[in-house]
């Protein structure tokens, strides 16, 4: 499957006045899940910035492996909301999108888009004065490295320090606030390399480029309340962009069964409803829903 430069992001509507990361310590835990994840789905990093209610990524991979990417990363965020149980029941709301862009101009504002939400939002007036984002690390000629690289902790201060039993690449520095260094997992010169100077970054931060991107996600938003042919040409659009066929009828049945699974994922539909979108028997997609749901029981067991 060809690999493709997309925006992954949350729809933060869906928490109404909750927040999805309550205190800086939920912020460092979910900064640190991003290189564990990419590394996990095989994806490149380019740019993120983490909103209380939202999230968004600039990511370089398959299609598919991005969506698993942000799926993930929602689910982490979500098991770590356990002691706040209206919280997890709201994050069942929430949906995940991924978008494909188009060339490296889009990818240029749309890095910029993501870079500028916190502007946007009023918190600061820099994106490089907000720490949950990447925008401090491009055309930074003096990274700050210091700290220790994972190789020199044991697995057991790993887990306390991240609060998980995935393991990092073990040439990744942890600095002394439990931060993993994003030089070591963001791609910045490649976006060194893009925009070719800081002022042509700058020029992009400062572009209102939220026009091109707001009105995209407003959409999806607005289609979150799916009809069956809705989501019909939703599985059709995922087929295409996961396995290259650009109907239903053409899936295999495995291709089928995988769909139903990113149906689940993106749309949060039913087995019932995944059946009449594929032209499948609803018993065999509800054992396989519940199958998946196991696996991730497990996972989160071992997180």
């Amino acid at each position: 499957m060809k690999e493709k430069f997309c925006h992954a992001f949350s729809d933060g509507t869906a928490l109404k006045d909750r927040i999805l990361f309550p205190s800086n310590e939920y912020f460092r835990l979910g900064m640190n899940d991003i290189p564990i994840l990419a590394a996990l789905f095989g994806v490149v990093v380019i740019g993120f910035c983490l909103m209380e209610s939202h999230v968004h990524f600039v990511l370089f991979g398959t299609v598919d492996n991005c969506r698993l990417f942000i799926a993930r990363f929602k689910q982490r965020a979500a098991f770590r909301l356990k002691n706040y149980d209206d919280y997890r029941k709201a994050m069942r709301r929430v949906n995940v999108q991924v978008k494909p862009l188009k060339d490296l101009e889009n990818v240029k504002d749309c890095l910029a888009y993501v870079l500028r939400n916190p502007v946007v939002a009023g918190l600061v007036y820099s994106p490089n004065q907000y720490p949950w984002c990447s925008a401090g690390v491009y055309f930074n000629h003096h990274q700050d490295l210091a700290g220790k690289k994972i190789a020199t902790f044991s697995r057991l201060a790993l887990r306390k320090i991240l609060k998980t039993h995935s393991i990092p690449d073990p040439d990744l520095i942890l600095d002394r606030e439990g931060f993993i260094k994003m030089a070591g997992y963001i791609n910045y010169r490649f976006v060194n390399n893009l925009f070719g100077t800081p002022g042509r970054l700058n020029f992009y931060l400062n572009k209102k480029v939220e026009s091109l991107f707001d009105s995209e996600i407003a959409a999806d938003r607005k289609e979150m309340k799916f009809t069956i042919a809705s989501m019909r040409r939703e599985a059709r659009k995922l087929a295409n962009e996961s396995f290259g066929k650009d109907d239903i009828p053409k899936l295999s049945m495995e291709e089928r069964f995988r769909l139903a699974g990113i149906l689940k994922e993106t749309l949060h539909i039913s087995a019932k409803k995944a059946a009449r979108v594929l032209e499948m028997l609803p018993g065999p997609i509800a054992e396989y829903f519940s199958a998946i749901e196991r696996k991730r029981f497990q996972e989160v067991e071992d997180f």
